[in-house]
């Protein structure tokens, strides 16, 4: 997770101006699409709840269920799972739902997800103000299997994660013993 240091404003500003007037980083925001290797993609979609608090908005990823079955199927979990998670969110948050890039039981957590993710985190905060220490994650199912793998190898970007229903498999937890984790 980040911490909160003392930094030069004007030079924040100047690498945000920078950062938002990068042609690939807009096209990843506008078409809700970042490409990964091996011809895979990262999609999502969003939902926003209210206006951002004075530090911005908080981030929650959402991951869906499935796994080992038909782009259909897991198309279709997709787009239940902001619904699914509708009453939990409150003023200032976004919501993010990520397909999964593969249709694999490990649809969240191929190799091509771990940079994936970093780059939607980014992007988020550069483009939506989203403050960096409200990152969260969560998933269901399939979901949650994601939720523990990038919640061990991304630790330094997000604040805390809910796998709900999934399995660890194998993640270690060396890199969680501060984190806060909710397990449903």
């Amino acid at each position: 997770r980040l911490k909160k240091m003392s930094y030069d404003p004007n030079l924040w500003n100047a690498v945000l101006a920078e950062l938002r007037n990068d042609p690939t980083r807009v096209n990843e925001m506008n078409s809700k699409k970042i490409s990964c290797q091996n011809n895979q993609s990262l999609r999502w979609y969003e939902k926003v709840y209210g206006n951002p608090s004075s530090g911005g908005y908080a981030l929650f990823i959402c991951l869906h269920g499935g796994g080992q079955g038909s782009a259909s199927m897991n198309d279709g979990q997709w787009k239940d799972i902001i619904p699914f998670e509708n009453g939990g969110f409150q003023n200032g948050t976004i919501a993010v739902a990520c397909r999964g890039i593969t249709n694999t039981w490990n649809l969240h957590f191929v190799n091509e997800s771990y940079p994936a993710i970093t780059r939607l985190i980014e992007d988020y905060i550069i483009f939506r103000g989203v403050d960096p220490n409200r990152v969260y994650i969560m998933g269901f199912s399939a979901g949650g299997d994601g939720t523990y793998a990038l919640s061990e190898r991304l630790p330094h970007l997000l604040a805390a994660c809910s796998p709900q229903g999934g399995h660890p498999n194998g993640a270690s937890t060396i890199n969680l013993c501060n984190y806060p984790i909710y397990m449903a």
